[in-house]
């Protein structure tokens, strides 16, 4: 719950950041995006990804550094150690409330064009005697399943949590198929990588770690119905293929 407030507090710096015109705009997504919608329903994510749109910045961690010169409603953000991977830049992120440490929690930033946006209500703070926070802007969740397909069938990429989030969204929601079918072969055509259909499958070390993950969160599931329901949905997608 520490960690829910401070994410929300953070989203809220960043709001006043866009605001003031520091940077033009930001969402959140991965996991925490997820955590934002489905709250305890979600998996704990491990960490909290951000996109910033800052053209006028030199880069997306001095964008960022800047937007947190402002605090929100008792909350001020910093960070020091930065970690480049493959596609952004990962630190731990240390929150303080009246000059007094709150929680750390991971970061990954990332520059970008903020273009799939979806407001979320996040969780009501008054009585924690705090604001009361604006909604946040959150990756769309067509995008974001697109991804999270993408990066489940990625061969340079090692992401079995992405198939137990594709199942809990398809068990959760009810999804315009064509729409989803779109924003999929989109994605896959951009980013050029692997082509669609995929096939969804298992690889060595996977089933340990989803049947930790599935554990950890208290889910009502096994390896096998995660599988199961993930490629019937990949499957509905490829029939709803545009064109």
């Amino acid at each position: 719950m520490r960690r829910w407030v401070a994410t929300i507090a953070l989203a809220q710096v960043l709001l006043g950041a866009r605001d003031r015109r520091v940077i033009r705009g930001f969402v959140i997504k991965g996991g925490h995006a997820l955590e934002l919608r489905l709250r305890r329903s979600a998996r704990a994510s491990r960490d909290v990804d951000v996109i910033i749109d800052a053209p006028d910045q030199p880069n997306v961690v001095d964008a960022l550094r800047a937007a947190l010169a402002q605090g929100w409603s008792g909350f001020t953000f910093a960070f020091r150690e930065v970690e480049a991977t493959r596609h952004a830049f990962r630190f731990p992120m240390s929150a303080n409330y009246g000059n007094a440490d709150w929680s750390t929690f991971e970061v990954e930033v990332m520059a970008g064009d903020v273009t799939d946006e979806e407001l979320v209500d996040p969780l009501d703070l008054a009585e924690l005697d705090l604001e009361h926070p604006e909604p946040i802007p959150c990756l769309d969740l067509y995008a974001q399943i697109a991804q999270k397909f993408h990066g489940a069938t990625d061969p340079d990429e090692n992401r079995p949590r992405d198939l137990l989030d594709l199942y809990v969204l398809r068990q959760t929601y009810v999804f315009d198929i064509d729409r989803l079918g779109v924003a999929v072969y989109e994605l896959f055509v951009q980013r050029n990588r692997q082509s669609w259909p995929v096939q969804i499958g298992l690889r060595s070390g996977w089933e340990a770690e989803i049947s930790a993950l599935i554990s950890r969160n208290t889910f009502n599931c096994t390896v096998a119905e995660v599988l199961g329901v993930v490629r019937a949905f990949a499957l509905e997608i490829t029939r709803a293929k545009p064109g």
